[in-house]
């Protein structure tokens, strides 16, 4: 039969490609935001540091969070054997972006207090999640990556040892 130029775009993997490379793209757009910095030799805060703060921890945090969904789609169809409705996989792909917008706005709208300063800034060489907000550079970003790392490890061994016949 005729396929269409569109098919992977409509299947239940698309939209969560597409969205990774979109968190892919904004965490780069943030990251060559960097030759500003070394233009004028020295970083600034204001609009295009908040900007950039905005954009990588957006980038990062949807890299890591749209990695984990793959890895479970790909668990699903390859390990389980079943496929994700279309109703599953596009309530999945509203609920990770309002998400991901959620845990992105609790820094600068919920967190951010005025003896700790802003919450994006400078942050040594580009900015981000400032220092004085450790914990939240850790909690707000770094422990979804370590899930995403720790648990597609786990996903794609599974999947590994169910492809080679061994469980």
């Amino acid at each position: 039969g005729c396929r269409s130029k569109h098919q992977f775009v409509r299947s239940s993997v698309g939209p969560f490609f597409i969205s990774l490379i979109l968190s892919d793209l904004l965490q780069a757009i943030g990251s060559v935001m960097n030759i500003r910095w070394m233009l004028i030799m020295g970083v600034e805060p204001g609009h295009f540091c908040i900007a950039q703060a905005a954009l990588k921890q957006t980038g990062n945090l949807g890299t890591a969070l749209w990695s984990l969904v793959i890895a479970f789609h790909t668990f699903s169809l390859l390990f389980l054997r079943r496929p994700i409705s279309r109703k599953l996989s596009c309530i999945t792909f509203f609920a990770v972006w309002i998400f991901l917008g959620i845990i992105i706005m609790l820094g600068p709208v919920i967190i951010e207090n005025n003896k700790k300063g802003p919450f994006w800034g400078v942050s040594g060489y580009w900015c981000w999640i400032t220092n004085s907000y450790h914990i939240e550079q850790l909690t707000n970003e770094y422990l979804f990556m370590f899930i995403t790392v720790g648990l597609s490890f786990v996903l794609y061994t599974l999947i590994f040892l169910r492809l080679r016949g061994n469980i």
